[in-house]
Formats: C-alpha cells, sequence, structure tokens
C-alpha cells in the first residue's frame, strides 16, 4: 500500500486510505444495505 500511496502522490498511507474508502462509500449504495434497527431507548426511559 506504501507505494501505491506514493505513486499516486500521498505522503502518509493513512490519507491514502482514508480517500479509497470515501471514495468507496460515495459509490456505494448504503440505503440498499440493511441496518439493525434502533433500540427504543425512548420508551424503555418512560
Amino acid at each position: 500500500m506504501e507505494e501505491i500511496a506514493k505513486a499516486e502522490g500521498y505522503q502518509y498511507v493513512s490519507d491514502w486510505l482514508s480517500d479509497v474508502v470515501e471514495e468507496r462509500l460515495a459509490n456505494t449504495r448504503l440505503h440498499a444495505i440493511h441496518q439493525q434497527d434502533e433500540l427504543p431507548l425512548g420508551r424503555l426511559a418512560s
């Protein structure tokens, strides 16, 4: 990863990884992923 990051002009691998993850998330249909339901905290606190 270090070599790829350097080849793409990054000084730090962490900056490259951050951009890779950001780009991937931007191109992922997050609404299509089943997510865990909210906890009923409002009802439990009452």
